[in-house]
């Protein structure tokens, strides 16, 4: 969010990174999308490691395949945003 602060002697910025918990749930909620249940939800992030191979071996539907790409970033990028999670700045 980002906000106009006219009494603010100078720019500045609040950010704050989701948790692990708000991490797993994003990723479980583009799960819930492509595989249409909760049957493939992870309960942390040490287990992204098995989503590429479920992506793999699912033959999902092309029709969902803008999801998956969206999906992908995440667990492609996941040591990345592991390091993040949780901190502000």
């Amino acid at each position: 969010i980002i906000t106009n602060d006219a009494e603010a002697a100078r720019p500045y910025a609040d950010i704050a990174f989701f948790t692990e918990e708000e991490m797993v749930g994003i990723v479980n909620k583009y799960l819930r999308k492509v595989f249409g249940d909760s049957s493939k939800d992870i309960r942390s992030l040490d287990e992204t490691w098995r989503l590429d191979r479920l992506l793999e071996d699912s033959g999902v539907a092309i029709h969902k395949e803008p999801t998956i790409r969206e999906l992908r970033k995440y667990i492609d990028h996941m040591d990345e945003l592991r390091e993040l999670l949780g901190k502000g700045k």
